[in-house]
Protein backbone atom coordinates (compact mmCIF):
# COMPACT_ATOMS: atom_id res chain seq x y z
CA UNK A 1 0.00 0.00 0.00
CA UNK A 2 1.75 3.01 -1.35
CA UNK A 3 1.79 5.93 1.33
CA UNK A 4 1.55 9.69 0.52
CA UNK A 5 3.94 12.65 2.20
CA UNK A 6 2.29 15.56 4.09
CA UNK A 7 3.77 18.66 3.71
CA UNK A 8 2.04 19.50 7.28
CA UNK A 9 4.66 21.29 9.85
CA UNK A 10 7.21 21.92 6.88
CA UNK A 11 7.77 25.72 7.08
CA UNK A 12 7.06 27.44 3.80
CA UNK A 13 9.64 28.04 0.87
CA UNK A 14 11.38 30.86 1.11
CA UNK A 15 11.88 33.34 -1.45
CA UNK A 16 15.50 34.76 -2.71
CA UNK A 17 15.67 38.26 -2.37
CA UNK A 18 17.99 40.54 -4.80
CA UNK A 19 19.67 42.68 -2.40
CA UNK A 20 22.10 44.36 -4.95
CA UNK A 21 21.17 48.23 -5.72
CA UNK A 22 18.92 49.10 -8.59
CA UNK A 23 21.85 50.56 -10.39
CA UNK A 24 23.73 47.57 -9.97
CA UNK A 25 20.93 45.28 -11.15
CA UNK A 26 21.22 47.47 -14.20
CA UNK A 27 24.63 47.34 -15.21
CA UNK A 28 24.64 43.48 -15.03
CA UNK A 29 21.57 43.38 -16.69
CA UNK A 30 23.72 45.44 -19.68
CA UNK A 31 26.46 42.70 -19.31
CA UNK A 32 28.08 43.62 -16.20
CA UNK A 33 30.83 46.27 -14.92
CA UNK A 34 33.53 45.37 -17.62
CA UNK A 35 31.67 45.67 -20.77
CA UNK A 36 29.63 48.68 -19.82
CA UNK A 37 32.94 50.35 -18.87
CA UNK A 38 34.61 49.26 -22.29
CA UNK A 39 31.69 50.92 -23.83
CA UNK A 40 32.13 54.03 -21.45
CA UNK A 41 35.86 54.38 -22.45
CA UNK A 42 35.25 53.88 -26.48
CA UNK A 43 32.05 57.12 -26.02
CA UNK A 44 34.58 59.01 -24.57
CA UNK A 45 37.44 58.77 -26.27
CA UNK A 46 34.86 59.56 -29.69
CA UNK A 47 33.56 62.34 -27.68
CA UNK A 48 37.24 63.49 -26.94
CA UNK A 49 37.91 63.14 -30.90
CA UNK A 50 34.92 65.05 -31.81
CA UNK A 51 35.42 67.46 -29.71
CA UNK A 52 39.13 68.41 -30.62
CA UNK A 53 38.20 68.21 -34.45
CA UNK A 54 35.03 70.10 -34.42
CA UNK A 55 35.39 73.45 -36.71
CA UNK A 56 37.64 76.29 -35.52
CA UNK A 57 39.61 74.49 -33.02
CA UNK A 58 42.71 75.43 -34.42
CA UNK A 59 43.92 79.05 -36.18
CA UNK A 60 43.30 79.28 -40.11
CA UNK A 61 46.19 78.71 -42.10
CA UNK A 62 45.26 80.50 -45.36
CA UNK A 63 47.81 82.67 -47.08
CA UNK A 64 47.24 86.52 -46.46
CA UNK A 65 47.12 89.25 -48.89
CA UNK A 66 46.65 92.40 -47.84
CA UNK A 67 43.73 94.31 -48.97
CA UNK A 68 43.21 97.21 -50.99
CA UNK A 69 41.06 100.26 -48.76
CA UNK A 70 40.57 103.90 -50.05
CA UNK A 71 40.59 106.63 -47.50
CA UNK A 72 41.64 104.47 -44.25
CA UNK A 73 42.68 106.54 -41.26
CA UNK A 74 42.90 104.07 -37.81
CA UNK A 75 39.98 101.91 -37.44
CA UNK A 76 38.07 104.21 -39.94
CA UNK A 77 37.58 103.38 -43.50
CA UNK A 78 35.94 105.72 -47.09
CA UNK A 79 35.10 109.31 -47.07
CA UNK A 80 35.28 111.39 -43.97
CA UNK A 81 32.26 113.21 -45.53
CA UNK A 82 29.84 110.25 -46.71
CA UNK A 83 26.48 110.89 -45.80
CA UNK A 84 25.56 108.24 -44.44
CA UNK A 85 28.22 106.53 -41.01
CA UNK A 86 28.64 102.58 -40.54
CA UNK A 87 29.63 102.00 -37.33
CA UNK A 88 30.77 97.94 -37.16
CA UNK A 89 30.65 96.41 -33.80
CA UNK A 90 32.88 93.19 -33.72
CA UNK A 91 34.46 90.72 -31.53
CA UNK A 92 38.07 88.86 -33.57
CA UNK A 93 36.64 86.11 -31.65
CA UNK A 94 32.92 85.93 -33.14
CA UNK A 95 32.95 83.57 -36.08
CA UNK A 96 29.25 85.44 -36.84
CA UNK A 97 31.80 88.44 -37.42
CA UNK A 98 34.49 86.79 -39.60
CA UNK A 99 31.58 85.32 -41.84
CA UNK A 100 30.35 89.24 -42.03
CA UNK A 101 33.76 90.11 -43.07
CA UNK A 102 34.60 87.79 -45.74
CA UNK A 103 31.33 87.37 -47.69
CA UNK A 104 28.96 90.45 -46.82
CA UNK A 105 31.65 93.23 -46.34
CA UNK A 106 33.28 93.00 -50.33
CA UNK A 107 30.08 93.86 -51.52
CA UNK A 108 29.51 96.91 -48.88
CA UNK A 109 32.75 98.39 -49.96
CA UNK A 110 32.23 98.14 -53.50
CA UNK A 111 28.95 99.27 -53.73
CA UNK A 112 29.11 102.27 -50.96
CA UNK A 113 32.55 102.86 -49.22
CA UNK A 114 34.93 102.93 -52.11
CA UNK A 115 32.17 105.36 -53.83
CA UNK A 116 31.50 107.59 -51.20
CA UNK A 117 28.70 107.00 -50.05
CA UNK A 118 29.45 105.29 -46.53
CA UNK A 119 32.17 106.04 -43.76
CA UNK A 120 33.10 102.99 -42.22
CA UNK A 121 33.93 102.74 -38.92
CA UNK A 122 35.22 99.42 -36.72
CA UNK A 123 34.44 99.65 -32.83
CA UNK A 124 35.41 96.64 -30.25
CA UNK A 125 32.59 95.12 -28.77
CA UNK A 126 35.48 92.35 -26.49
CA UNK A 127 32.98 90.16 -24.62
CA UNK A 128 33.80 85.88 -25.62
CA UNK A 129 36.88 86.25 -23.26
CA UNK A 130 40.54 87.13 -22.20
CA UNK A 131 41.37 86.31 -25.91
CA UNK A 132 39.08 88.50 -27.43
CA UNK A 133 40.56 91.65 -25.49
CA UNK A 134 44.12 90.50 -26.34
CA UNK A 135 43.16 90.36 -29.83
CA UNK A 136 41.80 94.04 -29.41
CA UNK A 137 44.36 95.16 -27.86
CA UNK A 138 46.88 94.44 -30.38
CA UNK A 139 44.83 95.46 -33.10
CA UNK A 140 44.76 98.93 -31.23
CA UNK A 141 49.26 98.67 -31.79
CA UNK A 142 48.12 98.16 -34.86
CA UNK A 143 45.93 101.82 -34.98
CA UNK A 144 49.24 103.74 -33.48
CA UNK A 145 51.26 102.48 -36.80
CA UNK A 146 47.67 103.05 -39.07
CA UNK A 147 47.74 99.39 -39.99
CA UNK A 148 44.65 98.56 -38.59
CA UNK A 149 43.20 97.13 -41.24
CA UNK A 150 45.69 94.48 -42.34
CA UNK A 151 45.82 93.43 -39.13
CA UNK A 152 42.19 93.11 -38.62
CA UNK A 153 41.94 91.03 -41.74
CA UNK A 154 44.99 88.57 -40.63
CA UNK A 155 43.24 88.23 -37.51
CA UNK A 156 40.05 86.98 -39.12
CA UNK A 157 41.95 85.03 -41.36
CA UNK A 158 43.50 83.17 -38.00
CA UNK A 159 40.71 83.01 -35.99
CA UNK A 160 39.76 79.47 -34.40
CA UNK A 161 37.92 78.38 -32.05
CA UNK A 162 37.38 81.10 -29.05
CA UNK A 163 39.83 81.07 -26.23
CA UNK A 164 41.57 78.27 -27.69
CA UNK A 165 45.28 79.51 -27.90
CA UNK A 166 44.75 81.01 -31.43
CA UNK A 167 45.22 84.87 -29.94
CA UNK A 168 48.05 84.32 -27.50
CA UNK A 169 50.49 87.10 -27.12
CA UNK A 170 53.13 85.25 -28.99
CA UNK A 171 50.65 84.44 -32.05
CA UNK A 172 49.72 88.06 -31.51
CA UNK A 173 52.97 89.26 -32.10
CA UNK A 174 53.41 87.04 -35.08
CA UNK A 175 50.56 87.92 -37.02
CA UNK A 176 51.98 90.85 -36.89
CA UNK A 177 55.36 89.79 -38.94
CA UNK A 178 52.67 88.37 -41.32
CA UNK A 179 51.42 92.12 -41.73
CA UNK A 180 55.27 92.87 -41.85
CA UNK A 181 55.91 90.83 -44.55
CA UNK A 182 52.90 91.50 -46.85
CA UNK A 183 53.27 95.95 -46.97
CA UNK A 184 55.61 97.85 -48.42
CA UNK A 185 59.54 97.78 -46.57
CA UNK A 186 59.19 100.53 -43.79
CA UNK A 187 55.22 100.29 -43.35
CA UNK A 188 55.57 98.30 -40.02
CA UNK A 189 57.63 98.60 -36.92
CA UNK A 190 57.27 94.96 -35.41
CA UNK A 191 59.67 95.87 -32.69
CA UNK A 192 57.23 98.77 -31.31
CA UNK A 193 54.69 96.35 -32.10
CA UNK A 194 55.50 93.75 -29.66
CA UNK A 195 56.38 96.43 -26.72
CA UNK A 196 53.13 98.29 -27.35
CA UNK A 197 51.25 94.31 -26.77
CA UNK A 198 53.65 93.77 -23.70
CA UNK A 199 53.26 97.65 -22.44
CA UNK A 200 49.07 97.26 -22.34
CA UNK A 201 48.68 100.43 -22.83
CA UNK A 202 45.86 100.09 -24.88
CA UNK A 203 43.58 97.75 -22.65
CA UNK A 204 42.06 101.04 -21.61
CA UNK A 205 41.11 102.14 -25.24
CA UNK A 206 39.19 98.41 -25.41
CA UNK A 207 37.39 98.41 -22.30
CA UNK A 208 36.33 101.92 -23.24
CA UNK A 209 34.91 101.11 -26.64
CA UNK A 210 33.49 97.82 -25.47
CA UNK A 211 31.83 100.09 -22.96
CA UNK A 212 30.62 102.33 -25.42
CA UNK A 213 29.21 99.90 -27.53
CA UNK A 214 26.84 98.58 -24.26
CA UNK A 215 25.59 102.44 -23.52
CA UNK A 216 24.46 102.72 -27.43
CA UNK A 217 22.16 99.35 -27.32
CA UNK A 218 24.86 96.85 -29.05
CA UNK A 219 24.69 93.53 -27.01
CA UNK A 220 26.18 90.95 -29.60
CA UNK A 221 28.09 90.75 -32.76
CA UNK A 222 28.64 91.81 -35.32
CA UNK A 223 25.99 94.74 -35.52
CA UNK A 224 25.96 97.71 -37.19
CA UNK A 225 24.73 101.23 -36.76
CA UNK A 226 23.33 102.78 -39.62
CA UNK A 227 23.13 106.40 -39.01
CA UNK A 228 22.37 105.70 -35.39
CA UNK A 229 20.07 102.84 -35.94
CA UNK A 230 20.79 99.22 -34.74
CA UNK A 231 21.20 96.46 -37.41
CA UNK A 232 22.27 93.25 -35.45
CA UNK A 233 23.58 89.81 -36.79
CA UNK A 234 24.82 88.81 -39.88
CA UNK A 235 22.92 89.97 -42.77
CA UNK A 236 22.94 90.00 -46.42
CA UNK A 237 23.92 93.19 -48.47
CA UNK A 238 20.54 93.16 -49.52
CA UNK A 239 19.09 94.00 -45.91
CA UNK A 240 21.89 96.39 -45.36
CA UNK A 241 21.15 98.42 -48.77
CA UNK A 242 17.81 98.58 -47.79
CA UNK A 243 19.00 99.89 -44.34
CA UNK A 244 21.61 102.51 -45.83
CA UNK A 245 18.47 103.74 -48.62
CA UNK A 246 16.79 104.68 -45.65
CA UNK A 247 19.48 106.55 -43.50
CA UNK A 248 19.65 108.27 -46.98
CA UNK A 249 16.27 108.96 -46.91
CA UNK A 250 16.33 110.43 -43.56
CA UNK A 251 14.58 107.71 -42.14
Amino acid sequence: MSRSRSNAGRPPARTKVDSRPGWRRQIDAMGGPVLVGSVSLVLLGVFALVWANRPGSSAGTGAFEVLTRSQVAGRTWGDPAAPVRIVAFEDFQCPFCAQYTHNVEPALATEFIDTGKVRYEFHHLAFLGNESTAAAEASECAVEQDQFWPYHDVLYLRQGRENSGVYTVDRLKAYGNEVDGALPAGSWDQAAFEACIDSGRTRTTVERLTREAGEVGARSTPTLMINGKLLAGVRSIEEIRQAIAAAQAGN
